[in-house]
């Protein structure tokens, strides 16, 4: 359940040397893969079967593989997969709601709580890339992050920076769900009417100073969008403190957040979002730390609305149950403090929010949230993380919950 984060390479000055024979593209690619085992422990303060809130606790097997060619020219190729497998399950007969990939499958076991049973392997990061050294072109399944996205998609993404200082960007998304070794879920698509997602950005930087960006997104019959944020940012010896802005609105149409449930019995309203982060990060006696100072704003009627239709980087908590479709009038504040050294990062993050749940009472209630995150590499090969989230208060307006999530992985 809790949000899982990944690294974004942006297409800044990548070197690119390409085969002229296919033959040796093929031959010089790198293959790569995971096996791994994977825990996740949540327990809610109540049980509601129709909204996926239970207990549930399983242990499972989890691996992927994949194969990118070098460059013929300026193309390459990946392909990959994964796969997941219970071997143990808390309630093997627990019900998770419809799968997103067949709404005539309802999902069984604990391990619907991360992974989708309908598909036990499904495949990722698979897709063709053009490269020229200013363009980039990559159509077919791969991983996307931005503002309001950190997902497995299927789609096509360009990018250019024939100038200098100014990347654009452009994106056609029909598909997205998520293939990690954490997570695994149909794809399903973000429009019903299978026109697909769309978004165009421009970001201009000015050295490493100053960067801003501009960005708009549409999904017919869901909402428009449009956002724009900027980061200004200090270096010093081996420290580094900066400011990010981000604010965002959405135009919500009739299968968006123009009501805020099912049966259309309350209404919604437009998205709305405001963020602002401060950070200050170091280096002390070869120690990284790193200190994080932010607030999150959502909007009166709908909350973010479909602004978080596919997903999104904006809230850092790992549950953010207060971020959930139907609640709305969202202030967070929160603060993050980080350390890494030798082969363990560690993590500890406190947010305090205030919401409305509309379907219960049109008041403010509040609910705060801890989380703890621990990763640590035994070897270069070896890995293991361990993560400890908890809400609390809520007054029963919102659940309350403790998920515990740990797990090994193995490279090869």
């Amino acid at each position: 359940m809790a949000l899982k984060k990944f690294l974004f390479a942006p297409l800044i000055l990548l070197p690119i040397w390409g085969y002229e024979n296919i033959d040796e593209a093929l031959k010089n690619g790198i293959t790569q893969g995971d096996v791994g085992f994977v825990t996740d422990y949540l327990k809610p303060d109540y049980r509601d079967e129709d909204n996926n809130i239970q207990d549930a606790y399983y242990l499972a097997i989890t691996m992927g593989i994949n194969y990118r060619s070098a460059f013929y020219k300026n193309m390459r190729l990946s392909v990959g997969f994964r796969a997941a497998y219970p071997l143990w399950q808390w309630h093997k007969n627990s019900l998770w709601g419809p799968s997103n990939g067949d709404s005539t499958y309802i999902k069984r076991g604990d391990m619907s709580l991360d992974f989708d049973p309908l598909y036990r392997v499904i495949l990722s990061d698979t897709y063709l890339e053009y490269f020229d050294g200013d363009t980039s072109i990559k159509g077919g399944r791969f991983y996307l992050e931005n503002e309001w996205a950190s997902n497995q998609v299927d789609g096509l993404w360009v990018r250019n920076r024939s100038l200098e200082n100014l990347m654009l960007e452009f994106l056609w998304i029909g598909q997205y769900g998520e293939a990690t070794p954490t997570t695994i879920t149909a794809f399903g698509e973000p429009e019903p009417n299978h026109s697909g997602y769309f978004y165009t950005a421009s970001k201009y930087y000015l050295k490493d100073i100053l960067w801003a960006k501009f960005y708009m997104f549409s999904a017919y019959s869901v909402a428009f969008g449009m956002g724009s944020s900027a980061n200004v940012e200090y270096r010093f010896s081996s420290s580094k403190l900066g400011l990010t802005l981000h604010a965002a609105g959405s135009f919500e149409f009739e299968n968006g957040a123009k009501w805020l449930d099912k049966a259309k019995g309350i209404r919604g309203g437009d998205g709305i979002d405001f963020d602002a982060k401060f950070y200050i990060q170091s280096k002390i006696n070869g120690i990284d730390i790193g200190l994080d100072l932010g607030y999150i704003q959502s909007g009166k009627y709908s909350g973010w609305g479909s602004l978080a239709l596919l997903n999104n980087t904006i809230s850092p908590l790992g549950i953010g149950n207060v971020f959930n479709q139907g609640i709305v009038d969202t202030s967070l504040f929160y603060a993050t403090l980080s350390t890494s050294f030798d082969a363990i990062t560690l993590s500890l993050l406190y947010g305090t929010a205030s919401f409305v749940n509309p379907q219960i009472a049109a008041k403010h209630y509040r609910q705060n949230e801890v989380d703890f995150m621990m990763s640590f590499n035994f070897t270069n090969k070896v890995s293991a993380f361990f993560n400890v989230y908890n809400t609390h208060l809520g007054n029963q307006a919102i659940p309350t919950t403790t998920e515990l999530q740990a797990g090994v992985r193995l490279f090869f």
